[in-house]
């Protein structure tokens, strides 16, 4: 009937399971486990929730950070780094707390640290940057291990380098101030790049015999993730550098 919004539903459902005993003991019996994927976007509510249907048997806490958790019953997966959701009133902090209280119950706590996805060079660079933006904060950066090697010990990735923004004034940290800003910085260093002419390998020269050659224009390709007004802002900071290039789309 649209009386209640999605909100109202998490609050009555909590105050079902934290206030009605009889109820809470009923839906605990329901269920055998609970999984819960993306913990670290997990409305406050949500949480009481979960842990309330996780609760012994027979058990009666008041609130859940006093909750006996039945033992194997409740699973979660989570990452504090990507927490992201604040609209949903999201709390890192609870995930914090979340974890502690599993441990406190005999809880095993695992850190997942391999990353399956991504080749080595990749998140050798990635932990560099994140070891340094994560200090400081609630949650240290675990640094991650790469499942995927290069196929073979002399293959090598082209470097990856991190160009650094300038800062932009406070009064004007607008989306299209940023692109401009963003176009200006790369457009800078693609010149560098042209005026320098580090060598690199000819992707024409077999594979067996690699040939090296001065980098050239047509070796540069800048990949936006889809074509908008972005690509405008990027071509009129080419254009005044006098760099020739063409859009495929």
């Amino acid at each position: 009937q649209g009386f209640l919004d999605f909100d109202d539903l998490l609050s009555k459902t909590r105050d079902l399971v934290k206030d009605r005993l009889e109820v809470r003991e009923e839906l605990k019996k329901r269920y055998d486990h609970l999984f819960v994927d993306e913990f670290q976007d997990t409305d406050p509510l949500q949480v009481e929730i979960v842990f309330f249907l996780s609760e012994k048997s027979k058990s009666k806490a008041k609130s859940w950070q006093k909750v006996e958790l039945e033992p194997g019953k409740l699973f979660l997966v989570g990452d504090p780094q990507q927490s992201i959701y604040r609209f949903r009133r999201a709390d890192v902090e609870i995930y914090g707390e979340a974890k502690a209280r599993m441990a406190a119950c005999g809880g095993q706590v695992e850190k997942l640290t391999e990353n399956f996805r991504t080749l080595s060079p990749i998140v050798d660079w990635v932990n560099r940057g994140f070891d340094q933006l994560f200090q400081g904060g609630p949650f240290p950066y675990n640094a991650q291990s790469a499942h995927r090697r290069l196929d073979t010990p002399s293959a090598q990735l082209s470097p990856l380098i991190g160009l650094e923004m300038p800062e932009i004034p406070e009064e004007d940290q607008s989306m299209g101030a940023f692109r401009e800003l963003e176009a200006e910085t790369v457009s800078d260093y693609i010149e560098q790049l042209l005026r320098e002419k580090p060598m690199i390998t000819d992707p024409k020269s077999p594979k067996d015999k690699p040939v090296l050659r001065p980098l050239q224009a047509g070796d540069i390709a800048i990949l936006f993730r889809e074509l908008s007004n972005t690509e405008s802002v990027y071509e009129n900071a080419l254009r005044c550098r006098h760099i020739q290039f063409q859009i495929v789309g």
